[in-house]
């Protein structure tokens, strides 16, 4: 535990896999043909591209984290990484950290960056990250994530792009409740809830850590409340869908979608395998192309 870009937390800590998920909508949009952009401010770039491989290509995450590919999977990745070079999808998938940005990020920066980009969607990995660029230095921490939330929202109106925000749960989050969250679960203030059209929670039960539950818990376009289970193969990336309600009974066995891997083998021991999804760039401004709009929340 001494890696020099982690920062370890080793006790009282709540596990999540919030970023897995977000990138898996990511990947989603731009297999949709959309430009997507991602403020990363916890992870580096490359391990955001590790993950985005092993959505795309099926590699297993660990064994390219590790450098336990052997030759012929080596060789196989590198044909992937050429095939994606050359890819016919034109769209982006940017990873920004905030020091690509300038430092400290606001809504402005974001702003450019979306239009210098094109960008169709943007995400952004804690919204704790960002800084009240009309805040005082005398307001409380419910006010500077009152008016951040409120500006994302504007953001998202004026460009016409959905925003996606990950917000952590509180300590009370689960407690007493087999995992299930609600809306009082939304860490640091009522008015990151209040701003956003859809509010979607996520949970791993703990008598059944293959299985991923999504609750929609705010939906300003349609139902909310319904529960949808998910059997989720972290390391291959897969989801399969098992059926609604958080207390699926008689769930197949992982893998019974396409859950091929490839780079499981341990027979060798390379160095991490670098991931070469584009970062972010600044060509000149020209208006984003609009999609439904509406900043989500999870």
């Amino acid at each position: 535990v001494d890696h020099p870009t982690h920062t370890y937390i080793t006790d009282s800590f709540i596990v999540t896999h919030n970023t897995w998920i977000l990138t898996k909508m990511l990947h989603t949009a731009w297999k949709g043909n959309r430009n997507v952009g991602l403020l990363e401010p916890e992870m580096t770039a490359n391990k955001i591209g590790l993950r985005f491989d092993t959505f795309n290509s099926k590699f297993s995450n660990s064994s390219l984290t590790y450098g336990k590919l052997d030759d012929a999977q080596n060789a196989e990745y590198d044909k992937y990484i050429e095939g994606l070079e050359t890819c016919q999808n034109p769209f982006k998938f940017l990873v920004a950290t905030p020091s690509d940005l300038g430092g400290n990020v606001t809504v402005s920066t974001l702003k450019q960056f979306c239009l210098s980009n094109q960008l169709d969607v943007l995400a952004i990995d804690g919204i704790s990250y960002l800084r009240d660029e009309r805040g005082k230095s005398s307001d409380s921490l419910s006010t500077t994530y009152s008016n951040i939330s409120a500006d994302l929202m504007s953001l998202s109106v004026e460009l016409g792009i959905p925003i996606y925000i990950v917000v952590q749960s509180n300590r009370e989050g689960g407690v007493g409740s087999g995992g299930r969250l609600s809306l009082e679960n939304v860490r640091d203030s009522d008015a990151i809830s209040y701003a956003a059209s859809t509010i979607l929670g996520f949970w791993k039960p703990p008598e059944a850590q293959d299985r991923l539950n999504m609750q929609i818990l705010k939906n300003r376009f349609g139902p909310s409340g319904i529960a949808l289970t998910y059997l989720w193969d972290i390391d291959n990336g897969e989801f399969s869908f098992v059926g609604e309600g958080d207390d699926v009974e008689d769930a197949p066995q992982s893998g019974t979608a396409d859950t091929t891997s490839r780079g499981n083998s341990n027979t060798n021991q390379y160095e991490p395998r670098p991931s070469r999804v584009p970062q972010s760039s600044a060509p000149p401004f020209e208006p984003t192309r609009s999609i439904p709009q509406g900043t989500d929340c999870f």
